[in-house]
């Protein structure tokens, strides 16, 4: 399996992502499958934390973050397509 990941239309990279607050952002996940298989029954969660910059993380960010479509989607299946 293959995932491709894009933020606001730009291919992410392996650099730190920074936000400003209140920024809006768009997250697009392309998942291929390159296995002879099908994959089945995957759960696609997004999971977000605020880096204090000091060693410190804060992952509860339940009044602070605003997540507008699904943080979790449940795929059936993943299929080989050949082209």
């Amino acid at each position: 399996m293959i995932p491709e990941l894009s933020i606001n239309g730009k291919q992410l990279s392996s650099d730190e992502l920074r936000f400003d607050k209140g920024e809006m952002i768009t997250l697009n996940i392309l998942i291929r499958n390159d296995l002879v298989d099908d994959l089945e029954v995957l759960l696609l969660s997004v999971g977000c934390y605020q880096d204090y910059q000091n060693g410190k993380c804060n992952y509860r960010l339940d009044s602070r973050l605003a997540v507008l479509g699904n943080e979790s989607v449940l795929i059936p299946k993943v299929c080989l397509k050949l082209f």
